[in-house]
């Protein structure tokens, strides 16, 4: 969710949560940061990883470049005890990001397509909310 008012210059927050029969297998909650230049972000998350709340946790802090007049970005970020870089890229229609995750050992792709408009809890921006 969007905050341009808060903060300096502007944060957002965003939940990502995966659940099993509505159990949370793995929760990640982010605060993005503008920074004063209006491209940079700062990323700060608390992620868990189990249905067990304060048994394997982490915090994190990484930095992320918006280009493209807001259409694209690149994130540097920790995943799997590893440095990726994240190039993601609105398509055209703004329907839809494509993303690039790339570390030393491995390559990943991610799609995300808009289902349904916009409000103001939901959307292309807003948290992902995954079940199996």
């Amino acid at each position: 969710m969007a905050k341009p008012n808060e903060g300096e210059f502007g944060q957002a927050d965003n939940v990502v949560r995966i659940s099993k029969f509505g159990v949370t297998l793995y929760l990640l909650e982010e605060r993005y940061v503008l920074d004063s230049n209006g491209t940079g972000v700062t990323v700060h998350g608390d992620e868990r990883l189990g249905p067990v709340p304060g048994l394997l946790t982490r915090t994190l802090t990484y930095s992320a470049e918006i280009r493209d007049e807001g259409m694209a970005a690149t994130y540097r970020m920790p995943l799997l005890g590893t440095p990726w870089t994240a190039n993601y890229q609105v398509a055209a229609d703004r329907q839809s990001i494509f993303a690039e995750l790339v570390c030393d050992w491995g390559t990943a792709t991610e799609e995300t397509r808009r289902i349904s408009a916009p409000n103001q809890r939901a959307g292309l921006a807003g948290g992902r909310n995954i079940s199996r």
